[in-house]
């Protein structure tokens, strides 16, 4: 079972849940679950692109429209 405490998902022992279970929220239509997978790779992602594009600004852009 998942509760939403602060903005995000926790499984019944207090634990963050492991990304197949937000994966399979998610495509459930849970925006909570994909908000909570969002949050998890925005910044490991963002630092990937910004390696690629060398550039803050556009690599912020990027990483949000491919959302």
């Amino acid at each position: 079972m998942l509760d939403i405490q602060q903005g995000k998902y926790r499984t019944s022992q207090g634990t963050e849940p492991s990304d197949g279970i937000l994966l399979g929220q998610s495509l459930a239509g849970d925006e909570y679950a994909f908000e909570s997978l969002v949050s998890r790779y925005r910044g490991p992602l963002l630092n990937y692109i910004r390696r690629i594009i060398k550039d803050s600004c556009s690599s912020s852009i990027s990483l949000d429209q491919s959302y």
